[in-house]
């Protein structure tokens, strides 16, 4: 199951956020019917952009997603697209 369309919106973080290595926050929408919030862009430790999807983490620092993309290919369709978007944002800059 490949959703049809997926868009999504960028805004680059600025200040302590970007210092913490968030590089921008994503709103992405599958097919015009569910809307994701909470994505981030965040550098890597060799200032490579990567896409975190948003989880909670508990007392003890144990990640738990609120989304998992079950679907290997839209999961790889999403990174793309917000990726690229966020490239187009950066003027083509990786980081």
């Amino acid at each position: 199951m490949t959703a049809a369309s997926i868009t999504c919106r960028v805004l680059p973080s600025t200040g302590e956020f970007r210092s913490r290595g968030v590089l921008a926050f994503v709103v992405l929408t599958l097919d015009g019917a569910l809307e994701l919030d909470g994505i981030t862009v965040r550098a890597t430790r060799t200032g490579e952009p990567r896409v975190v999807l948003p989880y909670r983490a508990s007392r003890t620092g144990t990640k738990h997603p609120f989304v998992r993309v079950l679907d290997a290919q839209l999961k790889e369709r999403i990174v793309a697209t917000v990726l690229d978007a966020y490239a187009a944002l950066e003027g083509g800059r990786a980081a």
